[in-house]
């Protein structure tokens, strides 16, 4: 495949115009082309450089607009206005105390209109009235205790990383000299956060053909983005201390890490490079 096409590739996936057949063929080709990740990462610092010089061509021309002076009101339209303006007052004006004057003039009300008549005296005695009882107020009802929303999961942190899936399960020969594979966890874990915090082991075991440095490997952590294992952002990394066995070498790390739920990639590298040489996965689930 010529630059050319390689160029047209790396816009198509940059505008996310490329079918799935098509994304998941590029993005093996970035998981082991140097080259053209180099060209991915030019195109993307290409493209942010042409949307900061629109963003300075915006910010000129919203200034001009504002610096631009509004014509004034020519003298006879404000005059005019200003006449309609004293009318509507002066009619205001005559409405209220035209108001004012009518209450003025209205007659009160003489007191004896406002008493009730009054009735006649029987003999008929009234019949003895009884305190009234005051009803007891009713306790309120005691309003059950509510847990606090749980938040909802996003779907996005369960799809699988198309990079990364793929190798799970196969020995992977990175660029560097030595080979090394998870004896645990031989498959992908499935765990239960507690408090949002997740522990497990890992071990494993390696080999090269000159003895390596004690400190040769490392175990990063990536969450199930793509970007962030093709832009090497792993969510943390953990040294491993290889413990020479006969012909190989083990390494162990107890992970004790706080995760929201999701899935992720454990990845082994040798220190210094990025080509994985193993990789797992864990699905972290949520507590109840």
């Amino acid at each position: 495949m010529n630059k050319q096409q390689d160029i047209e590739l790396i816009e198509q996936y940059l505008d996310n115009q490329l079918n799935e057949s098509d994304l998941t063929s590029f993005e093996a080709r970035l998981a082991n082309d140097a080259e053209l990740r180099a060209s991915l990462d030019l195109q993307r610092h290409v493209q942010a450089e042409l949307a900061n010089a629109a963003q300075i061509k915006l910010l000129h021309t919203l200034h001009d607009v504002v610096q631009t002076p509004f014509d004034p009101i020519p003298e006879k339209e404000a005059a005019s206005k200003s006449y309609i303006a004293w009318w509507m007052i002066g009619i205001i004006t005559l409405f209220v105390v035209g108001y004012l004057i009518y209450t003025a003039l209205q007659p009160a009300a003489s007191p004896g209109q406002s008493q009730p008549p009054v009735l006649p005296k029987t003999d008929v005695q009234p019949a003895e009235q009884t305190p009234a009882q005051t009803p007891k107020s009713e306790k309120p009802a005691q309003v059950p205790k509510t847990t606090e929303p749980i938040a909802a999961l996003n779907p996005a942190d369960f799809q699988a990383n198309r990079t990364l899936d793929p190798l799970i399960g196969s020995q992977v020969r990175g660029g560097g000299a030595i080979e090394a594979s998870f004896t645990q966890p031989a498959k992908p874990l499935n765990l239960t956060s507690q408090n949002g915090r997740i522990r497990f082991l890992v071990n494993g075991i390696a080999s090269a053909d000159e003895q390596p440095e004690k400190d040769a490997l490392q175990l990063l952590l990536f969450s199930n983005r793509d970007a962030d294992f093709l832009n090497n952002k792993p969510i943390q990394k953990f040294p491993l201390a290889l413990v020479h066995a006969g012909e190989s070498y083990n390494f162990s790390k107890k992970i004790d890490q706080n995760l929201k739920p999701g899935l992720y990639y454990l990845v082994l590298v040798e220190k210094d490079l990025n080509e994985p040489l193993a990789v797992q996965k864990i699905r972290v689930n949520r507590s109840n």
